[in-house]
């Protein structure tokens, strides 16, 4: 009969082993505690200061674009119009169209001839006028001749030397009816749509047609109101425009409308841009973008939580996460916010970890640490 000898565990190994599940147990409580020093929410659970980075609120010089659609306009229109003498002059003449020089689309540039009325009949008027002259001034020289004598008294001399002053002031009105029958442009500029044509009488004011100068040439743009305040005269800006599409064109702000579009939230501004070979035609849309440059407090976008029309951020001071409500402008630069109101130069703010941060929680700030890159 063969009996099975027990075997014996020596005392040593069974030391060992528990010495073994000891470490084991100690290391993963210490690793435990270790992972919440990196992790935001177990470092809440345990009690210990959240984990956190920041960075330091600062002003910050930087370059941003305002763009908005565009529209080319004329930098000055003239209207031509005729007949506008004849009123003044003599209403029972009328004035006939004898030669149109010009036809729509045209180039002519300032002080040339656009229309000409027939001038017999305003030459003959200034004939008159100067014969009235003439007669009224021979009138004065008799009643000065006479008041010598005292055949005159200075009343009738007095009325005669007022027809004189009439007379000139007629004949004057007739020479200006005169001029006005060659009408010529007071700009250069291109011609606009022309109404009127050869022979054509006229009795009334009447405009025939309008001088767009397009040298230089405006761009209208219409700004966000909310961008206001960083738009000034002079500001460089750059135009793209639909017609000519793989060019960009240097322009600059000289005029500001006075007043915004309640409705569209708009306001008005308008560019002037060199167009010395006068490609660019009034009415061409396109896109505009305006050069801002300016120095002020920025914030890491990443430092920023939105909370519905609020905007937050937690500053680090004396260890704790203090929550602080700011107010802030378009962004300043990328990965940052201009800062209106709210923040200092100087203050640290959390950029890291702020997911489960609240008021007055104490933080770690010494990420290198933490995140263990030391």
């Amino acid at each position: 009969m063969v009996t099975a000898r027990q075997s014996k565990i020596p005392w040593w190994v069974g030391t060992l082993i528990l010495a073994t599940v000891g470490i084991t147990v100690w290391f993963g409580v210490f690793a435990q505690q270790s992972k919440g020093l990196s992790s935001q929410k177990r470092a809440k659970q345990l009690g210990l200061p959240v984990p956190v980075r920041t960075d330091i609120v600062a002003e910050r010089e930087f370059e941003r674009w305002i763009g908005a659609t565009a529209t080319t306009v004329p930098s000055e229109t003239a209207s031509i119009w005729v007949g506008l003498g004849l009123e003044l002059g003599f209403r029972e003449l009328r004035a006939v169209m004898e030669k149109v020089h010009v036809h729509e689309g045209q180039y002519v540039q300032s002080g040339e001839v656009l229309f000409e009325l027939n001038q017999r009949i305003f030459t003959q008027r200034v004939k008159q006028r100067e014969m009235a002259v003439a007669v009224a001034r021979k009138e004065v020289g008799a009643l000065e001749s006479l008041r010598v004598g005292n055949i005159a008294n200075e009343f009738e001399l007095a009325a005669a030397e007022l027809q004189v002053e009439a007379a000139v002031l007629s004949l004057e009105i007739a020479h200006r009816d005169l001029d006005s029958c060659l009408l010529r442009s007071p700009i250069d500029g291109f011609v606009d749509k022309v109404d009127v044509v050869d022979g054509e009488h006229f009795n009334t004011s009447r405009q025939v047609t309008r001088i767009h100068r397009l040298d230089p040439v405006h761009v209208k743009v219409d700004l966000p109101q909310e961008r206001l305040q960083e738009v000034s005269d002079g500001m460089q800006a750059e135009v793209v425009l639909d017609s000519f599409p793989n060019e960009t064109f240097a322009a600059e702000v000289v005029r500001m409308s006075a007043r915004a579009n309640t409705r569209t939230r708009v306001l008005p501004i308008v560019l002037g841009m060199e167009n010395a070979d006068r490609r660019v035609r009034a009415g061409l849309s396109g896109f505009a973008r305006l050069r801002v440059e300016k120095t002020a407090l920025t914030v890491p976008v990443s430092a920023v939580v939105r909370r519905g029309a609020e905007a937050v951020v937690f500053t680090v001071e004396d260890g704790k996460a203090h929550l602080k409500r700011v107010r802030l402008g378009p962004p300043a630069d990328v990965g940052f916010y201009e800062v209106v109101d709210g923040l200092s130069a100087g203050d640290e703010v959390v950029i890291y970890g702020i997911e489960y941060l609240d008021d007055n929680d104490r933080v770690d700030t010494n990420w290198r640490e933490w995140s263990g890159r030391e």
